[in-house]
């Protein structure tokens, strides 16, 4: 499962220990350069835990004189990726390769996308580790078998634990200084949360949208702006659809927004002739597909990072959110993990055609 191409491409993936000594120097840059811009005086120095409780607790900083939207600070955010390359490429390389001495540098990857996650307060961070892991088992033939599973534990226990951690400084516990971090009641969003099946705004928006309100597909267009950065134009209209939601649509008066959704913001464009924007998602997904797990997807194209890293990303999120703000997102970081792979694993032998042809097929 995966060809010559992607046996190849695990021999081409650089030192581990290079790889992971960069993505630790990285994430720590990233890091300090959050904390710095972040404007609620949050320190790397602080020693309390009141400083992440800030953050997770105010995912949005509100821009002065502003009520329906503010600042994420995500042009440093996007390079919080980097900790999932090197991930997605030491796994894959041991995987393939299958050297014990290399289980430390993957465990401590492992850590740099657990911190991130913390950092950022985002716990669907935490799922995608997960994913990166089944993902990268998949492409290189594994299966699910009791040893594998027993080794998954080894890092499920550390992603629980951080989710608690996330949710109860998100939730606003420790504001009296006495932080209840680990608890029971902080894994009630795995329950109650719906996510991906959200039909809730949908339903509303069918409701309240009225004939002359549809966009006419001008918030699939958002993303033409949306790439300037709120730090050279501070007048930026929002791109994320959000606060219109929360505030023009269903009347709710206050910073921040509820995601459309995929199926939503299709119905604020179309109405019901929404739905062929369905049908256009699914074309571009299954052909994205094949473009990078492809033999000469992964061959020349870092299909083996691209494919979970950015492409599952674009599945989640075009689910999730509005269209414009995840295509954003996901144009500056394919650009970062290109660069990043560029660096960090050798070129690909020229000598040796490759094909279109995908790799293997699922059952």
């Amino acid at each position: 499962f995966g060809g010559d191409a992607a046996r190849q491409f695990a021999q081409r993936i650089r030192s581990p220990w290079m790889l992971l000594t960069v993505g630790a120097g990285l994430t720590a840059l990233v890091t300090v350069l959050y904390f710095q811009a972040h404007d609620s005086g949050v320190s790397l120095t602080d020693s309390s835990l009141q400083s992440f409780a800030d953050i997770s607790a105010a995912k949005v900083v509100k821009i002065e004189e502003e009520s329906s939207f503010g600042n994420s600070y995500a042009l440093i955010k996007l390079f919080y990726v980097i900790p999932a390359v090197i991930f997605v490429l030491l796994l894959y390389r041991f995987l393939e390769r299958g050297k014990a001495n290399h289980l430390p540098v993957i465990f401590g990857s492992g850590i740099l996308l657990i911190f991130s996650a913390f950092i950022q307060g985002k716990r669907g961070d935490l799922l995608d580790i997960m994913i990166y892991a089944l993902i990268a088992l998949a492409i290189a033939g594994r299966r699910l078998n009791l040893r594998v599973l027993m080794s998954g534990l080894l890092f499920v226990i550390p992603l629980m634990a951080t989710f608690s951690v996330i949710s109860n400084l998100r939730m606003g516990r420790g504001r009296s200084g006495e932080y209840v971090l680990l608890s029971l009641d902080s894994f009630k969003p795995i329950i109650t949360s719906t996510y991906f099946i959200d039909i809730n705004i949908p339903i509303l928006l069918t409701t309240y949208m009225k004939n002359g309100e549809y966009l006419g597909g001008l918030s699939y267009l958002y993303w033409i702006y949306g790439w300037i950065p709120r730090a050279l134009w501070p007048e930026k209209p929002i791109v994320a659809l959000g606060t219109y939601v929360k505030n023009d649509v269903l009347g709710i008066r206050s910073i921040g927004g509820y995601n459309p959704t995929g199926a939503g913001e299709a119905f604020m464009n179309f109405g019901w002739l929404g739905i062929v924007v369905a049908f256009a998602l699914g074309y571009f997904f299954r052909r994205s597909e094949a473009y990078f797990l492809s033999e000469k997807g992964i061959a020349t194209r870092y299909g083996i990072v691209m494919y979970p890293v950015i492409l599952m990303a674009a599945v989640q999120g075009f689910l999730q959110s509005s269209f414009s703000a995840v295509a954003i997102s996901l144009i500056a970081q394919t650009i970062v993990v290109g660069i990043l792979c560029w660096l960090l694993i050798k070129p690909a032998d020229a000598k040796r055609p490759m094909t279109r042809r995908p790799i293997g097929r699922a059952g």
